[in-house]
């Protein structure tokens, strides 16, 4: 064998063969150091509201409010007040008289409701029309809001009626109205009840009632300082169960008021029975009233008697207080709706009375109004009947037989009333 020769030149680099399948995954890498806080985006949509939580611990009772105040109805209507004395009746010819009554104190707007009552030192309870309200301007179907006009009337058979007579008699009418107002009304405070049933007393010819209204305390509130020191004006109505029987009454009277009562005569209208306290009792007849005070303003009163609500006495004669808390709902009727009562010379009409949603009535103030010329003939509207319906009542007027139902709609009579209860 030869000897090995010698090495040969290098080869040249051979050509790159194809990538092999990838390997298996290398362990996983530690974290890098946090990197630098990128700028503040833009604010996102606002989100939903999350759920209510749940109501917290009550906290305790704070202090009494206090209350500016002031009389008014359930619809807001204020109540607002006034007298006019004897020097302003005028004559209107025989056995008739007439006062233009002066609002405007109160900033009335709309057509506010009146109601009113005559004081004297006698002789008043012959007249039958002082719950008959008519506009002096004589404008159809309105009531202005800043005066109206009563007229006093009586029969041939009864004293004459003259302005000496109403004078020499210091023949005086005070008034209430309710209406809306371009200010805040003067302060009342008002205090309501009802006669004890059975308690009409004869006495000659004369029928009368004693009202006693010491439940009111007018002495021995705690806000009597407040309150004026005259007596109280009486608002009178009068209720029966006989079906409009006491519509046969002229205007239950105030005689003698007082801080604690007034006593009432009753006179029957022209034509009809002559009085008699037996026959009032056995129809249940019952004298309802509202005595009105004026009362020093205020505006750190407490809420109710006598600030803002009126007081209700139990009624039947009982002074125990039914509520401090009283409402007052007025409303007028609608022309339309009156009916024939059959004996020629009444109408009556039936009125429903529970839009104003009272779980209980415990007075009632009613009148008639209309344009004049009409309803100023009329007697019997300051009455009402009631049924076994506790939300109608039936107001009846008497008419001499001369207006017959279709001219009680032509003359636009409406029945104005304020409910007193709770």
């Amino acid at each position: 064998m030869g000897l090995m020769g010698n090495p040969g030149p290098p080869a040249w680099e051979g050509s790159k063969g194809k990538q092999g399948p990838p390997g298996p995954p290398g362990p996983t890498g530690y974290n890098g150091a946090p990197g630098i806080s990128g700028d503040m985006g833009a604010r996102g949509p606002k989100g939903n509201d999350g759920s209510r939580g749940a109501p917290g611990d009550r906290g305790p009772p704070g202090d009494p409010g206090k209350s500016q105040c002031g009389l008014a109805t359930t619809t807001g209507k204020q109540m607002c007040c006034g007298e006019v004395d004897a020097a302003s009746w005028k004559y209107a010819g025989a056995n008739t008289i007439y006062i233009d009554v002066d609002t405007s104190k109160c900033r009335f707007n709309g057509q506010p409701y009146y109601f009113t009552t005559l004081y004297a030192d006698g002789e008043h309870k012959t007249t039958y029309t002082v719950q008959n309200i008519v506009n002096p301007d004589k404008t159809p179907n309105e009531m202005h809001p800043r005066k109206f006009r009563v007229y006093l009337r009586n029969s041939n058979n009864d004293n004459r009626l003259t302005l000496n007579f109403v004078k020499s008699k210091h023949s005086s009418l005070k008034w209430c109205g309710f209406g809306s107002s371009e200010k805040p009304a003067p302060s009342y405070a008002m205090c309501c009840g009802a006669s004890r049933t059975k308690n009409f007393k004869q006495s000659g010819v004369n029928t009368y009632v004693d009202v006693n209204t010491a439940g009111c305390g007018w002495k021995d509130n705690q806000d009597a300082a407040r309150m004026k020191k005259p007596a109280p004006w009486y608002f009178t109505t009068l209720k029966d169960t006989s079906n409009g029987r006491s519509a046969g009454i002229r205007s239950p009277s105030v005689y003698s008021p007082s801080q604690t009562g007034f006593r009432s005569y009753l006179d029957e209208l022209p034509g009809q029975p002559g009085n008699s306290a037996t026959r009032y009792n056995n129809q249940n007849i019952d004298l309802q009233w509202c005595a009105v005070k004026p009362m020093a303003g205020a505006t750190n009163g407490g809420a109710g008697y006598p600030c803002t609500a009126p007081r209700v006495l139990v009624g039947a004669g009982d002074q125990a207080v039914q509520t401090n808390n009283a409402k007052i709902c007025c409303r007028k009727t609608g022309s339309s709706g009156w009916k024939d009562a059959g004996k020629g010379v009444f109408l009556y009409k039936e009125i429903d009375i529970s839009p104003c949603d009272m779980k209980k009535v415990h007075v009632t103030m009613v009148d008639v109004r209309g344009d004049e010329g009409s309803i100023d003939y009329t007697g019997g509207g300051k009455s009402f009947s009631v049924g076994s319906d506790a939300k109608k009542m039936k107001v009846s007027i008497w008419t001499r037989g001369k207006y017959k139902f279709y001219d009680a709609e032509r003359f636009h009579w409406k029945v104005q009333y304020c409910l007193v209860g709770i």
